[in-house]
């Protein structure tokens, strides 16, 4: 029973740090009248990836990707993503040996 909790939590979670995520493209969208979405394939590697990040990591990465895409610096948000979750998953698993 307490385990099912444990994940229902989890997966609240990720579903809340996923719906961060998801405003900042969505306000790209709104603001280069585009429709950009992630593939299935890309969805499931970047909640994954957001599902491996401690909460402060998390905070950090979040920060940054909101205000690199506010600032029109990123031509492809979705992409752009998974490139600096793959680069903080590297520098985390790094910093752990």
């Amino acid at each position: 029973m307490d385990n099912s909790k444990d994940k229902s939590e989890e997966e609240t979670k990720i579903n809340s740090r996923m719906n961060k995520l998801w405003f900042t493209i969505r306000n790209y969208n709104k603001t280069f009248n585009q429709h950009l979405r992630p593939t299935l394939r890309q969805l499931k590697q970047i909640r994954l990836k957001v599902s491996m990040l401690s909460d402060d990591d998390f905070e950090s990465l979040s920060k940054v990707y909101d205000q690199r895409v506010s600032a029109y610096l990123v031509n492809n948000p979705i992409g752009y993503l998974i490139t600096m979750l793959n680069d903080e998953i590297k520098i985390e698993r790094h910093y752990k040996k």
